[in-house]
């Protein structure tokens, strides 16, 4: 049967899943590596909007090591933001609308 109530109840939880993603992804995000040497910004769309490295550093391999640690770093918070603010809307979420 048809419930209006429940179509209600699953289309504010869209909604607000909608709204959740939506500010994840106007978040911004900072990953670091080498103890602040390198420095990644980026929009929760993971996008990346900023990279600051220490002018100090001359040795292009660590670098390059470096901005890979700092962009997976910043990756993996945007990752586990994502993961939190969903989760009331993952698996076993319409438990209680059934």
């Amino acid at each position: 049967m048809f419930n209006p109530q429940m179509l209600n109840k699953l289309k504010k939880m869209q909604k607000d899943m909608e709204d959740a993603q939506k500010q994840i992804e106007e978040t911004e995000f900072i990953g670091t590596s080498g103890g602040g040497a390198v420095v990644i910004k980026a929009l929760g769309s993971k996008e990346i909007i900023k990279v600051t490295i220490d002018k100090e550093l001359d040795d292009i391999e660590m670098l390059e090591d470096l901005i890979l640690t700092a962009v997976n770093d910043c990756i993996r918070r945007i990752e586990k933001e994502t993961e939190k603010a969903l989760a009331p809307y993952q698996q076993g979420a319409l438990g209680g609308l059934f």
